[in-house]
Formats: C-alpha cells, structure tokens, sequence
C-alpha cells in the first residue's frame, strides 16, 4: 500500500468511507466513557426529582417501574452501541438517521434533538431550582418569576460553559499531525451528510454548529458494510 493510502479496517479508514478525513483523536478510556455516559443520562435527575414525584402520586409500588424502566433503556443503549460502531461519526442520532433512512429524515432528528434539549434543560432546571433556593437560600418558591429567572440563568451559564469548552485548546483533542485551519480547536470537520453542520463534540443536542459545507447521503455516499 503506497504512503497517503488509508487501510481498510482501521477507525481512520471507517471514517474515510464516509467521505471524512480523521481529523480528532480517539483517545477516550474506561473512566472517560463512563462519565460522559453519567453524565448524559442525568440519574440525579431521576433520583432526585422523578423518584419524589412518583413516590409521592403512586404509592410505594412505583419503585417497580424503575426496572422496567432498566431494561428499555438497556436495549435503547445496545442499539446506540451498535449504530455508534456502524457509523463513527461526530454527529450521532441525525447522521444515523440520515444515512439509513435518508437526508429529510435526518433533517427531522437533528430538529427533534434541539427542541428536545431547549425544553428539556430548561425543564430540568427549572424544577431543580425550587427546592435548592427553598433549602439553601429560604427564598420563595412559589413565585414563578423567580424560578424562570433562576432557569434561564443557570440555562445561560451551561451553554456558556459549552461555548468555553469548545473553543479552548482541547490539547489531546487534535491530533498533532493534524493540520491547523481557521476554524475554533475542538470543532468537527465541517460537513455533513444530512445537510446539517456537523456537531460540536458534546453531540447533536448543542447549540453551537460549524458551518456546513455540501455533503449528502447522495453525493457523500454510503460505505459498502451498510449497503449489504
């Protein structure tokens, strides 16, 4: 195999079938992994905010629906796990949704997972506030203007945390040999399959995207293992 040629079966050539260059370094371990997976799921959120809500309106018995609720996710978690190693890609639920079912469709997740995240963050936040202020500051919570003030500047701050987090120097982020450009360190290779930029590296849920450059599953195509 000559110098510049990709070999098949290695994570930089499962990326090139895609139409993409290997531009981030996968480097992400056991403890990494596990928390960005905590993270995401968010348990203190169920712990601290469902279990009451459930305990309170259902009885005792509605800690049996935390295993059901175990094994659906589980299976959500395996079919994530399967896609994830199908089609490595930065962008996740709209590059997958775009690649195998098609570009509209893709368009339709990647809508989904932002209007997701705009009402669920800021739902989240919202309930969390109340008793943190009640507890910790003794203010009232009853007052709705309070609590949405609360929302959006805990809202502001996460995403400015974000923004920070993306636009800092990622150090072990970029490969070394990887060439620099103009756009901020940290950002995807700017294209996409479903028309949509591709993603920052917390997924499709942030609110800060690259600029796209024209790529579809028409014209970027699909690699050989899908089509079988």
């Amino acid at each position: 195999m000559s110098a510049g040629q990709i070999a098949p079966g290695t994570e930089e050539g499962a990326v090139n079938e895609f139409g993409y260059r290997q531009e981030l370094k996968r480097v992400l371990r056991l403890f990494a992994v596990f928390s960005v997976a905590f993270s995401i799921i968010s348990i203190t959120t169920g712990i601290f905010l469902n279990f009451g809500f459930a305990i309170t309106h259902l009885g005792p018995a509605s800690i049996w629906l935390w295993p059901v609720a175990a094994v659906g996710q589980t299976l959500v978690a395996l079919i994530f796990a399967e896609l994830a190693t199908r089609i490595p890609l930065a962008g996740a639920n709209y590059q997958w949704a775009a690649r195998l079912v098609g570009p509209r469709y893709g368009y339709v997740v990647g809508s989904l997972g932002i209007m997701y995240s705009a009402v669920g963050i800021s739902g989240i936040l919202y309930l969390a506030a109340s008793p943190l202020l009640a507890t910790v500051f003794g203010w009232n919570v009853e007052n709705p203007r309070l609590l949405l003030f609360i929302a959006v500047v805990l809202i502001v701050a996460a995403f400015g945390i974000n923004l920070i987090s993306i636009n800092s120097p990622p150090g072990s982020t970029t490969s070394p040999s990887s060439p620099r450009s103009s756009e901020p360190s940290g950002w995807p290779r700017r294209s996409s399959s479903s028309g949509w930029p591709r993603a920052a590296p917390t997924g499709t849920e942030s609110a800060f995207w690259a600029r796209p450059r024209p790529c579809r599953v028409s014209r970027c195509g699909t690699p050989s293992s899908l089509r079988r």
